[in-house]
């Protein structure tokens, strides 16, 4: 809700990190099936898969990083500011998807269990109403007490 992303820089195979930053998003095990992303290699996420680990990845990462063979089983890093990598395996491979903008090239996308050590959160909210105002009460109640519970 408030415009920011989650990129970073992709290595395969102990590789340097690649020259194109890749754009993050930790997920339930539901949502891809919720915003129609069809699966088209492995698996979806499963309730025990946890970050890190397990990932998700778009067509446009394939292409990106792993041209050659099947995705599914292989292994990337993701590599942060220090030079610290973090390990994942790719479980399956969904369509692309927008991600920020709608004029923006598709870029390649990683998708991670959003049960973990995570330290960001992107959270949907469907209505079926014709007002989809009438819920705001409720959820400004709701977001504080959720980040007392998860903050411990």
């Amino acid at each position: 809700m408030t415009g920011g992303s989650w990129n970073g820089f992709i290595s395969v195979n102990g590789a340097a990190p690649g020259p194109v930053a890749s754009y993050f998003l930790s997920v339930s095990p539901e949502w891809r099936a919720m915003m129609k992303i069809p699966l088209l290699q492995g698996r979806d996420f499963r309730a025990d898969d946890t970050q890190p680990g397990s990932a998700l990845v778009n067509e446009a990462f394939v292409r990106q990083y792993l041209v050659t063979g099947s995705p599914v089983g292989k292994l990337f890093d993701v590599v942060l500011n220090e030079g610290h990598r973090v390990h994942y395996q790719i479980v399956g491979v969904v369509g692309d998807a927008r991600y920020r903008d709608m004029r923006e090239p598709m870029r390649p996308t990683a998708y991670f269990p959003f049960k973990g050590n995570y330290s960001r959160a992107t959270f949907l909210i469907r209505t079926i109403s014709a007002n989809p105002l009438a819920m705001a009460s409720a959820l400004r109640a709701a977001v504080p007490r959720s980040e007392a519970c998860c903050s411990r």
